[in-house]
């Protein structure tokens, strides 16, 4: 993709013209992004790591408000060297900024990791074929 968008900002300075580019600028986003969704699949979720010293109300948020579930592991922070706990949820990208909010909005400071998953087995998820 760098280099397309090296040939893309090439072809701006050859033609000197700036529409060119831009046209191909949008194609290069469209073509990454319908590429990424049939290699990925249509319905990814994220996985989202939560380290927080607000676990109990972000537990309260995932489990009623967001109806998912998730697991609580014991943690300690090698920085601070503290005792707590690391909430691991799968939830459907599109409740990923309604979780990014409230972790926000309550907790500041909390450490949060948010992956692609592609295959998920397990209740409220779609049956994934395992070969």
């Amino acid at each position: 993709m760098l280099v397309d968008f090296f040939v893309i900002s090439a072809s701006g300075l050859a033609f000197r013209k700036l529409e060119a580019p831009l046209y191909g600028y949008i194609v290069l986003v469209i073509s990454s992004k319908v590429i990424d969704m049939i290699l990925e699949g249509w319905n990814y979720t994220k996985l989202v790591i939560i380290t927080s010293s607000k676990t109990d109300a972000i537990q309260e948020f995932i489990l009623d408000t967001l109806d998912r579930s998730g697991t609580a592991l014991r943690s300690r922070s090698l920085y601070l060297s503290r005792e707590g706990e690391t909430i691991l949820t799968v939830i459907h990208r599109k409740q990923l900024a309604e979780l990014r909010q409230f972790v926000k909005s309550i907790d500041p400071d909390a450490f949060v990791i948010i992956n692609d998953t592609y295959a998920v087995l397990g209740k409220g998820f779609k049956a994934t074929q395992v070969s």
